[in-house]
């Protein structure tokens, strides 16, 4: 069912208007026999009524993107097709032991900031494993944290810096 696609296809195209921005349109496909997560027409209490024809989606839902197109060939305004997934999609199920396994027995943060190396994003993970030294009370903990700054010093070309940080890892 489309729900007023001018209206969000305005907004996309708002975000044009500043030339550091790029606009998206979310086409949302939901089949209510394939999932059970939450999800409303709030028309009837949202702010612009029928206007927009709003659905609120519990915070929890998982998409799938589908597909991804610049529309009428402009190179900052896409259309991202997503489907909201199922407790039953495998592939989901299959990610998210992936990365349970991969997180087992890290902390949150630890975890995030190894997440965020993997997928390339050094700048925050640095971010994180500093904030977590300057917390962490534990010497085995620093010395871990001492050896994943290391690792980013060194994916980052700075062996010198990389070799210093490595040495506290092993005090």
């Amino acid at each position: 069912m489309v729900k007023k696609r001018n209206v969000s296809l305005q907004f996309a195209r708002d975000a044009l208007e500043n030339p550091n921005t790029t606009g998206i349109l979310f086409v949302i496909k939901v089949d209510p026999l394939q999932s059970s997560t939450p999800f409303a027409s709030i028309n009837a209490v949202g702010y612009y009524g029928d206007e927009e024809d709003e659905i609120l989606f519990s915070m929890h839902s998982v998409f799938r993107i589908q597909n991804i197109k610049l529309m009428r060939g402009n190179q900052r305004l896409y259309q991202v097709d997503v489907i909201l997934t199922s407790e039953n999609d495998n592939e989901l199920r299959i990610l998210t032991e992936r990365i349970r396994k991969d997180m087992k027995g890290l902390t949150e943060w630890y975890g995030l900031g190894e997440i965020l190396c993997k997928m390339g994003y050094v700048d925050k993970a640095d971010q994180i494993y500093l904030v977590l030294l300057n917390r962490s009370r534990d010497d085995r903990e620093k010395a871990d944290i001492y050896h994943q700054l290391g690792g980013i010093k060194d994916h980052r070309g700075e062996y010198r810096d990389a070799i210093v940080i490595q040495n506290y890892a092993h005090k």
